[in-house]
């Protein structure tokens, strides 16, 4: 039997903070690709609760920063120091500019912006409280995209306007989600690491997941990650650490039959050792924000800690892949 969502957002301790009346929103031009990441951290290491992408240009949302003049300052020297492309035509720190948005404005704009949307077989992602006509963006379903192929109902997951990463239209977490259909199994146990919103958290124990450890950096987006956990029912099954994994750090709950890591590479790569590490024997790893020209090297050093590739596929430049460890994988596509 369901469970009942719990409190409303923000009216427990584990809840969000109080939102300001007003946030600063931020709009910088993204760098090259590969180098969205680097823009990323720069802006969550500088405060931002929330970083969207619009087009060619990130979107990102800022407590009241105090004096702008100085703030933008600020922001300018950190993309010099943290995103090499800084000193050619597509500079991040080159067109910088910034309004004031209310919340209430804000709450409002997430919504239009997040309309129902299909992502793979299984799942239709959508905001807490959009009208639902059943119609939804994505590939499939054409009349009704509250079903999915042979008339099955799509498992509907519900996101709250919040301040962690991932609502489904990134390429990487639309790949992830789609791969978890086929690989989570009832009575595993799951972890998620680098979680932001907690979408594909939700989603693994949407998909039957005993139990799911999702770990987040930013104790802001863990909250939010609760509260999305909440409103799908499965906050009893879903546990939010505000932590930063590192090659070191050991993983709660390990150890587990999947391990997902939504992570671009050179944020991935340092912590494989571990991540492997906290697989069950015949446990599997998901990979995510793989660009073509790391794809190799992430083969090669998955292999090396002796995992083999299982399956994987390509969404809009970015390669998404499941490692087993090899002896108990059985065919693999060539990617």
């Amino acid at each position: 039997m369901a469970k009942d969502p719990g409190p409303e957002p923000g009216a427990e301790a584990t809840g969000p903070p109080p939102p300001p009346p007003r946030w600063c929103v931020l709009f910088v031009d993204l760098p090259p690709h590969g180098e969205e990441y680097l823009l990323v951290e720069t802006l969550r290491r500088l405060g931002a609760r929330s970083v969207e992408r619009r087009g060619e240009q990130a979107r990102a949302l800022f407590p009241d920063p105090g004096e702008i003049g100085h703030f933008l300052e600020e922001v300018r020297a950190a993309l010099r120091a943290s995103i090499p492309s800084t000193g050619s035509s597509r500079s991040p720190g080159r067109s910088l500019s910034w309004a004031w948005e209310s919340h209430a404005d804000w709450t409002r704009r997430w919504r239009e912006a997040h309309p129902p949307r299909l992502v793979g077989r299984r799942f239709r992602v959508m905001a807490v409280g959009a009208e639902d006509k059943g119609q939804a963006e994505g590939a499939g379903e054409a009349v009704d995209g509250r079903k999915a192929a042979g008339g099955a109902p799509r498992i509907p997951l519900l996101l709250t306007p919040g301040v962690g990463f991932g609502t489904g239209e990134h390429p990487t977490t639309r790949a992830c989600m789609t791969l978890l259909e086929d690989q989570v199994r009832p009575g595993n146990r799951i972890a998620d690491v680098g979680s932001g919103s907690g979408i594909l958290a939700v989603a693994a124990a949407l998909l039957s997941a005993t139990s799911v450890e999702a770990f987040e950096l930013d104790p802001a987006a863990a909250a939010s990650a609760r509260v999305n956990a909440r409103v799908n029912r499965v906050g009893d099954r879903v546990t939010v650490q505000a932590l930063r994994v590192e090659a070191d750090t050991p993983l709660s709950g390990a150890p587990f039959h999947g391990i997902v890591a939504n992570l671009e590479s050179p944020l991935l790569l340092p912590l494989l050792s571990t991540l492997i590490g906290a697989l069950h024997s015949g446990g599997w790893l998901m990979t995510s924000g793989t660009l073509a020209s790391e794809r190799d090297r992430l083969i090669q050093q998955c292999a090396a800690l002796g995992l083999g590739l299982r399956t994987s596929l390509w969404e809009e430049g970015w390669w998404s892949a499941v490692f087993s460890h090899l002896r108990e994988r059985g065919a693999t596509d060539g990617g």
